[in-house]
C-alpha cells in the first residue's frame, strides 16, 4: 500500500474487543480501527467525561505491535450516541503514524442538525 502512496489506512472492526485488538496488533498496514462495543465506553483517560458513563478503556486505545509500532482503536457504543473526533499525526519523513488522539462527542441537542 505504501508503494501506492497510502500512508494512513482506517479500517472498520467487528465490535469484538478481543478480535479488534488482534487485528490492530497483527495487521501492520491498518493505522486506525474504528468499531463499536455493546456495553463498553471509551474516553480519553487523561480527561474527565462531561457526561456520566463508566469508562472501560482509553480513547483511542493503543495496541503495541511486535515491530515496535502502535495500532489504534477508536470505538463508539452500541447505540452510536457519540461521533468520534480523531486526529492522526503522520511523520513527514517516515510517513508513519506517530500519534492518534481525539475523543467521542455526545450527539445531543447541542449538536446542530446537518453537522
Amino acid at each position: 500500500m505504501r508503494a501506492h502512496g497510502v500512508d494512513v489506512v482506517i479500517a472498520f472492526g467487528g465490535g469484538n474487543l478481543t478480535a479488534d485488538r488482534r487485528i490492530a496488533q497483527e495487521v501492520i498496514n491498518v493505522s486506525v480501527l474504528v468499531t463499536k462495543y455493546e456495553d463498553q465506553f471509551a474516553y480519553p483517560t487523561t480527561t474527565e467525561p462531561e457526561f456520566h458513563k463508566p469508562v472501560a478503556f482509553d480513547y483511542p486505545m493503543k495496541v503495541a505491535r511486535k515491530d515496535g509500532s502502535q495500532g489504534y482503536i477508536v470505538a463508539s457504543n452500541k447505540f452510536v450516541q457519540f461521533i468520534g473526533m480523531v486526529n492522526v499525526t503522520v511523520d513527514s519523513i517516515t510517513r508513519k503514524v506517530v500519534n492518534v488522539h481525539g475523543s467521542p462527542i455526545l450527539l445531543d441537542e447541542s449538536i446542530p442538525l446537518g453537522m
